[in-house]
């Protein structure tokens, strides 16, 4: 993939799977792409708008029918994957710095950042 914004992987898989998984991706790509241009702009620390867009970007880069399928349901399903994705130690990390508060505290501060950054998408 040479832009998130540009092209986007061949799909592997049957091809049925393939054509449903492009008709997937294409509907849920304009909604990551939205979503990476609020991070871009309303996500003050760069190392956190940089965290999240990388995992925007590696679901864009998906080249699995198989994940598009997977994820479906609207885009709530890919926020869901997108919040596991900064669910983790390093995100915890990039969030708060060396401060990082107890696993509940991080996964409750990225539930409110994503919800808010994904609100009417």
């Amino acid at each position: 993939m040479t832009s998130a914004a540009n092209t986007h992987p061949t799909l592997t898989g049957s091809p049925k799977q393939v054509a449903w998984g492009e008709d997937i991706r294409s509907q849920q790509a304009s909604r990551l792409l939205a979503l990476r241009e609020r991070v871009a702009t309303q996500v003050r620390k760069p190392a956190l708008a940089d965290y999240i867009t990388t995992a925007i970007d590696r679901a864009l880069a998906q080249d699995s029918a198989r994940f598009w399928i997977d994820y479906k349901d609207q885009h709530l399903s890919l926020i869901t994957w997108l919040q596991g994705q900064l669910q983790t130690a390093e995100a915890a990390a990039v969030l708060f710095g060396e401060r990082a508060p107890d696993t509940k505290t991080a996964k409750l501060a990225v539930d409110k950042l994503v919800g808010a950054l994904t609100s009417k998408l």
